[in-house]
């Protein structure tokens, strides 16, 4: 089934009162430099010279089609695995649904459901489908839950462990109110699962955030550095912001919700570490929570294209 997609119509489904943000204190954390710092696993300084990015800032997307596990709710794009077999989004129940299949080209399963202290937020997997990230309800952590293989459920044990180094520990609050390093939230990984963008809220801050560990690694995430670029930062503090939803395979294509314009953009750069800088920006409208497969040439989205509630959808460059 393919629907058309409307601007006008797309339900915005991820803001500051959906979160019920309350901003309370600025980031208190140290932010670390590492992605910039940061060397291969050979050894030597990476991206001496800019590699063409797989996505193009020509790239135009044709009409979306549907995937056959939207629910009758309004649907928020959470992540989909490189392969396409395994699909995570959250409902505005505040419910977070997976669902598998075995081939790209069939449909997925019916959807299974991951219950606990989980916000209504973005989702990530990584990219074996075994792993799904999530923000604790509190806000305080991003956490995990894992299982054996595809098909089976999520255990409900939620970890934090993985994610406890992304700043101090909870020792004290700021005003009485909230943690020092300010709340989570929007946690997404790229597919080769060596970086981890996610959001920090206080007071004078709503900062997009990108951490990173080599391939590999199974340490605890340490603090993410700071984005500084003025595209990517929130105007002021009255809780709009941009929010990370999905990067290319190469890693040098973000793609983000920009509260502010109500609209998904991408974002380029040229190398991964060392001159990282996002310099270049486009917007593509209507494909809320984009997060792109198949070298860039599919992304997968929420949209509301029949004026009702936001569903899932793909679709493919032109």
């Amino acid at each position: 089934m393919t629907k058309t997609l409307s601007c006008a119509a797309l339900v915005v489904l991820l803001g500051c009162s959906q979160h019920g943000e309350t901003n309370d204190g600025g980031l208190d954390g140290p932010v670390s430099d590492a992605p910039s710092d940061a060397l291969s696993d050979s050894g030597s300084d990476v991206d001496a010279a800019p590699v063409p990015a797989e996505c193009k800032t020509t790239s135009t997307w044709g009409a979306g089609t549907l995937v056959s596990v939207s629910t009758p709710q309004a649907d928020f794009f959470g992540a989909v695995t490189p392969d396409e077999l395994t699909i995570a989004w959250m409902t505005t129940a505040g419910s977070v649904l997976y669902a598998d299949r075995t081939s790209s080209a069939s449909p997925f399963g019916a959807p299974q459901t991951l219950s606990g202290a989980i916000a209504f937020d973005h989702v990530t997997l990584t990219a074996d489908g075994l792993t799904l990230i999530v923000v604790k309800d509190d806000r305080y952590s991003l956490a995990q839950a894992t299982r054996s293989a595809r098909g089976s459920a999520f255990g409900a044990t939620l970890d934090t462990t993985p994610y406890a180094e992304l700043d101090p520990l909870i020792t004290e609050f700021d005003a009485g109110t909230a943690p020092p390093h300010g709340l989570f939230s929007d946690p997404m990984l790229s597919p080769d699962g060596t970086f981890l963008y996610y959001s920090q809220y206080g007071l004078n801050t709503l900062t997009m955030l990108e951490a990173y560990r080599a391939k590999g690694d199974t340490t605890p995430w340490t603090s993410g550095r700071n984005l500084l670029e003025s595209q990517l930062r929130a105007p002021d503090t009255s809780g709009k912001r941009m929010h990370p939803t999905g990067i290319s395979s190469d890693n040098l294509t973000l793609f983000y919700w920009d509260d502010v314009a109500s609209s998904e953009k991408m974002a380029f750069r040229d190398a991964q570490f060392g001159d990282n800088t996002y310099n270049e920006f486009i917007d593509i409208g209507a494909h809320q929570n984009a997060a792109p497969v198949n070298e860039c040439t599919r992304i997968y989205f929420s949209a509301s294209g029949d004026g009702g509630p936001a569903d899932l959808f793909f679709a493919d460059s032109n």
